[in-house]
């Protein structure tokens, strides 16, 4: 169980997750809870981004990934949206 003391979601990330579905963003919510508890709850499939130091991502829902860096115990939001994400990391 890995839990983080801050958490810091970037402008960029606010600005992607006001243009996903409201569907999402409550699906985000929900998985956030469960992120916030533990970052590798087997729920989330947290996986590393290969590539990208320190870069993170989960499933928000099928289509749809939140990718974070994680870096000693602060995490940093970077991106949220579906698999086109990946693309602009």
């Amino acid at each position: 169980m890995k839990r983080v003391e801050n958490i810091i979601f970037t402008k960029h990330f606010r600005r992607s997750f006001r243009k996903i579905s409201i569907g999402n963003r409550v699906g985000f919510e929900k998985k956030y809870e469960i992120f916030c508890k533990d970052i590798f709850d087997p729920q989330l499939k947290t996986h590393k981004l290969r590539g990208m130091k320190n870069c993170w991502s989960f499933s928000v829902d099928f289509s749809t990934r939140a990718i974070f860096r994680l870096e000693n115990d602060t995490v940093t939001f970077l991106e949220i949206g579906d698999h086109s994400v990946y693309d602009l990391m």
